[in-house]
């Protein structure tokens, strides 16, 4: 996090946080309105300088706290113990493969085999035999 300071009649001290929307734009998000610039001057008894000094300490304590309030979250996972669970239902499934071959198309090794099959005229395919051999069990 950091401290902003917005000019428009007055200077107002903002602690902002950026991060990035849903819609992958970066935006930024006020968490603290720390005050103007002559309040907080007035009621610190220093200048501009250690105004400054003091909204960097207080974006510094908020950071820590952001990221304290991060680690320290609880996940509930709801049971239902007057629930009979299902037998005969699958429950988890197979889908290991889909990270590596996520990984195997992100580096274009499909690409990459067709150079090399089309160049040597391989017969077989040799792409389907090295993913066969990277994300198959």
């Amino acid at each position: 996090m950091r401290y902003f300071i917005i000019q428009k009649v007055v200077k107002w001290c903002y602690i902002t946080k950026s991060y990035i929307n849903n819609k992958g734009k970066s935006t930024s998000k006020i968490i603290r309105k720390l005050g103007t610039l002559e309040e907080l001057s007035a009621k610190l008894g220093t200048d501009r300088d250690g105004v400054m000094a003091w909204a960097k300490e207080q974006a510094l304590i908020e950071t820590h706290r952001y990221r304290d309030d991060g680690e320290s979250k609880t996940v509930l996972i709801p049971f239902h113990s007057d629930r009979q669970l299902d037998y005969g239902k699958q429950v988890f499934y197979e889908g290991g493969y889909l990270f590596l071959q996520s990984v195997y198309y992100g580096l274009k090794l499909d690409r990459v085999c067709r150079k090399i099959r089309s160049r040597h005229k391989f017969e077989y395919d040799i792409n389907a035999i090295l993913s066969d051999l990277v994300y198959k069990p």
